[in-house]
């Protein structure tokens, strides 16, 4: 069954998934001044619908139902009667997939609905970013769409998590702590994915078309008439030759001051998206013109880093198979140190050379083999003495854990301690006596 969803942050940013997602289509169409129409239609829509949603509380019911087939049936009549006829059938499918999505929200009551209704959005945001009218203005709405999907079901998992928390500990409220780890959540993968992002090649369609065929020169051959075949593959050569030069200007290239202040004033480009175009294009003259001689000099000290690396390579390449090697050795030691393994072994050696074949040293110095190798023994169990605890009180702990070894291990720490720190008479009889008592732990630790 899907856990219910009943967590008001998670419907605020399911909310901002789908306006970002249908505002991405909508701004496709800005030209033609119904972007702030379309956005306050889906806007109210969009508010509407998961107000009801919401309102069930974790269960689908009726009049939750009763909302959503009404709006089945206006989607319907409006994507056969004004969307098709108006804008075609790949236009008219993404409104009619919008409509469809606010009736969905009438009954998003548990995850599987929301992972559905994110999808969907994901969708709507994959057309609009492919279509032939999308540029890099459409940014402003794509990046707040990434933060809200990483924001919703981050709170999604963690509100999940905290229930579990609140039914089956001390039943505490942990909203506040609810916030810190969404925070933090959301932070840590989006600094992952754009570091990923950095650091990875994006490829796009003008790279596998420079790649893998020229692109189109449409009327090349059409103005050089027949007679002259040479010089219309002259000119051909040219053409392509500059179209690949300026598709790979496009492709490696952030656009303009210039540019960027043409774009501002694209007819219906809503008002603070066109400032803050302008002020990023003011912020990139004032970067070109303050920091040139530092990216000059930078770039010389660019290329003489880049010419003692090609000098160095092969030092480079052993020094850092060097520190791999060093950080293989040591992340297998912490791994000997998890598993105890060393440790196992140790107490194995214990066992044969003071238990089985009573090799040990003569005097205090045999008392004290005995008393560390049951502490390696009991540590080996999880049971570690800490090194500001004394010999009584690690009894204590011992006498806690293990309260049937309580006897056994208090006559043992009481030899040590009349051994170690009292008369030094029949410190023989001591050794032997501590013997039996080490093989008696040793035997019984297990069960």
């Amino acid at each position: 069954m899907s856990p219910p969803l009943n967590y008001l942050p998670v419907y605020i940013g399911l909310f901002a998934i789908e306006m970002l997602a249908l505002i991405c289509n909508c701004f496709l169409d800005i030209r033609y001044g119904s972007f702030p129409k379309e956005v306050v239609f889906w806007f109210l829509g969009i508010a509407y619908s998961l107000r009801v949603g919401q309102r069930q509380a974790d269960v689908a019911k009726g009049y939750g139902n009763k909302i959503k087939n009404r709006f089945l049936i206006l989607s319907l009549f409006l994507f056969l009667f004004l969307f098709l006829p108006m804008w075609g059938l790949s236009r008219a499918g993404v409104y009619f997939s919008g409509l469809l999505l606010i009736a969905y929200n009438c009954t998003m009551t548990t995850a599987r609905h929301l992972y559905l209704g994110v999808l969907i959005s994901l969708i709507l945001v994959i057309f609009a970013s492919s279509h032939y009218r999308a540029d890099w203005a459409m940014l402003f709405y794509i990046i707040p769409y990434v933060i809200a999907v990483v924001f919703t079901l981050v709170a999604e998992q963690i509100n999940r998590k905290a229930k579990d928390a609140d039914l089956y500990s001390l039943n505490r409220h942990l909203i506040g702590a609810q916030s810190y780890a969404i925070g933090a959540a959301c932070l840590m993968i989006l600094t992952m994915g754009l570091f990923l992002y950095l650091i990875t090649p994006q490829v796009i369609w003008t790279s596998f078309s420079s790649q893998w065929g020229s692109p189109a020169i449409i009327g090349a051959q059409g103005r050089n008439g027949e007679g002259n075949s040479e010089a219309a593959e002259s000119n051909n050569g040219s053409l392509q030759n500059s179209s690949t030069n300026s598709i790979k200007t496009s492709r490696n290239s952030w656009p303009t001051p210039a540019e960027m202040r043409n774009i501002s004033r694209r007819q219906g480009m809503p008002e603070w998206q066109s400032n803050t175009i302008k002020g990023i294009a003011n912020a990139l003259e004032a970067y070109d013109e303050n920091f040139k001689p530092i990216l000059s000099n930078f770039n010389e000290w660019w290329q003489t880093l880049k010419e003692w690396l090609r000098k160095n390579l092969q030092n480079i390449i052993l020094t850092l198979f060097a520190l791999m090697l060093v950080v293989l050795i040591f992340g297998f030691r912490v791994f000997l140190r998890e598993v105890k393994a060393t440790l196992w072994l140790v107490s194995r050696w214990d066992y044969l050379r003071l238990g089985i074949l009573a090799v040990h040293d003569s005097g205090n110095l045999g008392t004290i083999q005995y008393y560390k190798a049951t502490e390696r023994l009991f540590s080996l169990y999880d049971m570690e003495r800490s090194k500001f605890n004394n010999t009584q009180e690690y009894l204590q702990q011992i006498s806690t854990m293990r309260k049937g070894m309580k006897r056994q291990f208090s006559e043992l720490t009481v030899l040590f301690e009349d051994s170690r720190y009292g008369s030094q008479m029949n410190t023989a009889y001591k050794i032997m006596r501590m013997r039996s008592l080490y093989c008696n732990i040793y035997k019984c630790i297990d069960s």
